[in-house]
């Protein structure tokens, strides 16, 4: 005797389920399908952007805009003093190893050994003067000071730059 085995069933057929309609598979794949796309446009707007750093400026150049900028027509003439001698240390600070602008005026003059270094020290104390000692000054004598700096930095730019490895 040979035992017949039994129709073979598929899922559907076995739990007796029914078809879904063309439509609603229809409508289920055009929900994944918007779904999809939203995820994919909030991806893109919110992915970090890769950073391009800006091209850096030649430090001279910015000084010499910085002064170039300064207005010795200013109202607190003291205030055109003190960056002047902002300005100033940042080049002497460029052209040699000295922090000229985390030093005083005594502790750099025991540190700076350069050939304008009386010019030098002879702006800084004007500017100092004017800044803490309340020095009475005219916009005639920042104009001056103003093309003295100049000058200096030009000087200063000349005799090269220092650059720490």
């Amino acid at each position: 005797m040979t035992t017949q085995s039994p129709p073979i069933q598929l899922p559907h057929e076995i739990y007796d389920a029914e078809k879904v309609p063309v439509s609603l598979w229809l409508i289920a794949g055009i929900i994944l399908a918007i779904l999809a796309l939203g995820l994919a446009i909030w991806y893109f707007l919110k992915r970090k952007k890769p950073v391009t750093p800006e091209p850096q400026q030649n430090p001279w150049d910015l000084l010499n805009t910085k002064l170039n900028d300064l207005d010795s027509e200013k109202p607190e003439i003291s205030e055109t003093f003190f960056e002047l001698s902002v300005i100033l240390r940042d080049g002497v600070e460029l052209a040699t190893a000295v922090p000229a602008g985390k030093l005083t005026l005594s502790e750099l003059k025991t540190k700076l050994n350069h050939p304008q270094a009386a010019e030098i020290f002879a702006a800084l104390e004007l500017s100092d003067l004017v800044k803490f000692a309340d020095r009475p000054t005219n916009s005639t004598e920042a104009r001056e000071l103003k093309e003295k700096v100049k000058g200096l930095l030009a000087a200063l730019r000349e005799e090269g730059t220092y650059a720490p490895q």
